[in-house]
């Protein structure tokens, strides 16, 4: 049985300022495994695993480390550390191990992998866009702009001259809504794919080791397949998702009004990674 494989572009990212929050720094892979190394990586590899599901992450990103100094051949154990470490919900840690996978796979990375290392930097990105508004101080008022006497109007969708409204802002956090659950299950599926991989290498079952049960190779057999169709239904999701944010972005540019002539406070959504509200905003 083969699984097919999926590739995006490859995504760089900066390291991460804050020197305290930086994640641990992987030792370049040197050397080459013998054989009982490889074995002994395969048996921490199924026990990390074993961690992650019963969300002992620290222990699951333990094991994982070991694993990597008996083989540091196999740049995919580096999506499993980075799993571990969202489940601690250390973002930049996930970050920095997405981006040693990357590096060390270069233009063969997976594009799953790919795609969540670029989320993950965005909610990084945005959280410190917020950080440093808050802790901006607000702009002097102007006493000539004071003295002035403006006659304002709340702008709504029932208004003609307000343009599309808010409805195609709601369009692109709906799309963007599906697009993240196709990532989700673009990744549960790599996962389980990339886990059916240690059993069956180079994706061909009938290659599994020898010493391993039958009962053990169904199992991984059934996971890949599993994961194949989590990949489809998620590439579906993920596209179809995009697809509407981006019609609701341009129907927001298509219908607005190009040049009010009288002063209004617009109500526009906010919508962003774990953000949603609205903003208002004087215009003239």
């Amino acid at each position: 049985m083969r699984f097919p494989s999926l590739t995006l572009s490859a995504v760089l990212l900066a390291a991460a300022a804050d020197a305290q929050a930086a994640g641990p720094k992987y030792a370049p892979c040197t050397t080459v495994p013998s054989a009982s190394d490889i074995e002994g990586a395969k048996g921490l590899h199924l026990a990390a695993k074993q961690y992650l599901g019963k969300g002992a992450y620290d222990q699951a990103i333990q094991t994982w480390l070991q694993a990597y100094n008996f083989d540091c051949t196999k740049p995919e154990v580096f999506i499993n550390i980075g799993k571990s470490y969202e489940g601690l919900g250390r973002v930049e840690d996930a970050v920095e191990a997405y981006q040693t996978y990357a590096d060390r796979k270069g233009a063969l990375a997976d594009g799953v992998t790919l795609l969540k290392l670029k989320t993950l930097r965005d909610e990084l990105d945005a959280k410190r866009r917020e950080t440093l508004a808050k802790s901006s101080p607000a702009a002097p008022l102007n006493p000539a702009s004071a003295a002035t006497t403006t006659t304002t109007r709340v702008v709504g969708p029932g208004d003609a001259s307000s343009g599309p409204g808010v409805l195609p802002w709601v369009l692109v956090g709906l799309g963007g809504a599906v697009a993240t659950t196709g990532g989700v299950l673009l990744g549960v599926g790599s996962g389980n794919v990339s886990d059916a991989e240690v059993i069956c290498p180079k994706r061909n079952c009938d290659r599994a080791p020898q010493e391993l049960t039958a009962a053990v190779i169904a199992d991984a057999k059934e996971s890949g397949n599993q994961g194949l169709t989590l990949q489809r239904a998620g590439t579906g999701l993920l596209i179809g998702g995009l697809g509407a944010a981006a019609g609701g972005v341009v129907w927001y540019l298509v219908a607005r009004p190009s040049s009010p002539s009288t002063s209004a406070v617009r109500l526009l959504p906010v919508v962003g990674p774990g953000t949603y509200g609205a903003a208002a905003t004087l215009s003239f």
